[in-house]
């Protein structure tokens, strides 16, 4: 996700995602210059999307709840900040890049309910987040959230290297598998 999005150079909306209601949540795209998503093409009707997510362990916890909200990551000094960034692609069923999100300062809870409201925004998007064994597990916490939220999870299909047999997985390992 990131050299794709590093070697990407096109101009587009920043701003953030904001939902309304309670019943029937519908979100909308507010435009914010210090904003953490950037769109380059607004939801079209009956255009079928994808999301794919890098999730990262933020630091909000470091940052007053105000603070995170206003800041943008220009207002923030690398140094201040290890961890990587949380991020996300939006493809249209072109492969066409029509939005991203990355955010330094964000915890994978938090960065989950962006998720939902970026696939409810982009017509109900197939949302891929990643999940990596090992120290960091942002994406099995962005993976359990996204489960309470929203219902269309995509699922990795392959052959499992141990039983040789076709397997289907949501949720585990999936920058493995991907990479053979």
């Amino acid at each position: 996700v990131s050299w794709f999005m590093d070697n990407t150079v096109q101009e587009g909306r920043r701003g953030e995602i904001m939902v309304t209601g309670d019943k029937n949540p519908r979100p909308y795209f507010r435009d914010n210059e210090r904003g953490f998503l950037t769109v380059y093409k607004m939801p079209q009707p009956g255009m079928h999307y994808v999301i794919g997510a890098d999730a990262a362990m933020g630091k909000k916890d470091e940052l007053d709840q105000n603070e995170s909200d206003a800041v943008g990551d220009a207002d923030i000094e690398d140094e201040d900040l290890e961890n990587d960034y949380c991020a996300a692609v939006v493809l249209d069923q072109n492969a066409e890049q029509v939005a991203e999100y990355r955010c330094r300062i964000i915890d994978p809870y938090s960065f989950a309910d962006i998720l939902a409201a970026l696939g409810y925004f982009y017509n109900e998007a197939v949302i891929m987040p990643e999940t990596t064994p090992g120290a960091n597990a942002a994406g099995f916490g962005v993976m359990y959230r996204l489960k309470e939220i929203y219902t269309n999870i995509g699922r990795w299909e392959g052959v499992d290297k141990v039983t040789n047999k076709t397997t289907q997985r949501s949720e585990e390992h999936t920058s493995e598998l991907q990479s053979h």
